[in-house]
């Protein structure tokens, strides 16, 4: 084998900021009637996890998902990881 794979470790947080100061201005999400660059993103990311922070949610901790497929569900999830917890996504559909 003459070719060598590396990999670096990063948070599912660390790759938005990483994004963000890349593409600041840039699409990162484009949904049929909304869209969001990632410095939006990151502003909504950063509100929630300052909301879990105020709400007493401290690191490590699980935090469920229950939206549909949105914007504020993009927000939920970054902002989630950006806190250091961890998202639980929830469907209402599955028994």
């Amino acid at each position: 084998m003459t070719s060598i794979v590396t990999t670096e470790v990063a948070t599912l947080g660390d790759l938005l900021l990483r994004a963000c100061a890349a593409h600041p201005e840039r699409r990162a999400l484009v949904l049929p009637h909304a869209s969001v660059t990632y410095g939006e993103l990151r502003e909504g990311a950063f509100k929630v996890a300052r909301a879990l922070f105020g709400l007493g949610v401290k690191r490590g901790e699980h935090v469920a998902l229950l939206l549909p497929n949105s914007v504020e569900f993009a927000e939920a999830l970054f902002g989630i990881a950006l806190a250091g917890c961890v998202a639980v996504p929830l469907n209402a559909r599955l028994r």
